[in-house]
């Protein structure tokens, strides 16, 4: 349990990351914020990790150290969760769960984030992966307000490199106002059967001027199973920001009408 304010930060002479092992609850009556080369983890038999906090939680990086100057939240293990309960969460850093490898046929912990106002990545990512023939998590974002992914941020389920028959988790996440996609990815890909993914929100921008937008679903060519459906559901509009001329590129700016639905398995 977190006093008010709370900030836990790595050693300032950049020994190495802190390190923080965790099974229950990091609370905060304010804001609840891990910057500088943190790792928190978490690895049993159904683990429960839980950010809560009664303002915004925050992860943010340290550019100045590169790759050790993250901040890395993992929860592996054997079913469980790692939940956020906030007013709102921005992240520069990594969210991410791992299945037990040495449990067949075992489902990794989901993510399940929780916000009455703001979900952001700012660079960020949060993802699920498992072993050989085990399930990835599901990832669930809900958010009263917003949903933002800015600057090469990531939503995915995945399988470990290397490994076979992987069933990924489903992707399903719901913005009150808009969610918005800037040069990021929501991807669940797999060698085997691929998890679903369903996108809700008033208005959802998808901009990929800069660089690209993908939204997927995908198995390989030795995929034993399928791929999941990619649903988007607008209440008012879809947008599609795009400049870069091609086959495969939509106009510039695209906009579909109220309540339209896009599913698409890939």
């Amino acid at each position: 349990t977190l006093t008010p304010r709370y900030h836990l930060r790595s050693l300032p002479d950049g020994s190495g990351p802190l390190q923080l092992t965790v099974d229950d609850t990091l609370y905060s009556g304010c804001d609840l914020r891990l910057d500088n080369s943190l790792e928190v983890s978490a690895q049993q038999a159904d683990p429960q990790l839980s950010f809560q906090s009664g303002q915004d939680v925050l992860l943010i990086n340290n550019p100045l150290a590169g790759d050790a100057g993250r901040v890395l939240v993992n929860l592996e293990g054997n079913g469980g969760r790692l939940s956020v309960r906030a007013n709102s969460f921005n992240s520069e850093g990594v969210l991410s769960t791992q299945s037990d490898a040495t449990t067949p046929r075992g489902r990794g912990p989901e993510i399940d984030a929780a916000l009455t106002q703001n979900f952001s990545l700012l660079g960020g990512s949060a993802f699920t992966r498992a072993s050989s023939d085990q399930t990835a998590g599901d990832i669930r974002i809900q958010a009263g307000e917003s949903v933002r992914l800015l600057d090469n941020s990531g939503i995915t389920s995945l399988g470990l490199a290397g490994n076979t028959g992987v069933n990924t988790g489903a992707i399903s996440i719901e913005a009150g106002n808009t969610l918005s996609l800037e040069n990021s990815v929501i991807l669940t890909t797999s060698e085997a059967t691929a998890g679903k993914g369903y996108l809700s929100a008033q208005n959802i921008v998808l901009n990929g001027t800069a660089c690209q937008v993908l939204i997927a679903s995908d198995t390989t060519e030795l995929s034993t199973g399928n791929a999941g459906d990619i649903t988007l559901k607008a209440t008012e509009a879809i947008e599609l920001i795009g400049n870069v001329p091609g086959p495969f590129n939509l106009p510039q700016l695209q906009t579909f009408t109220s309540e339209d639905v896009i599913a698409q398995s890939f």
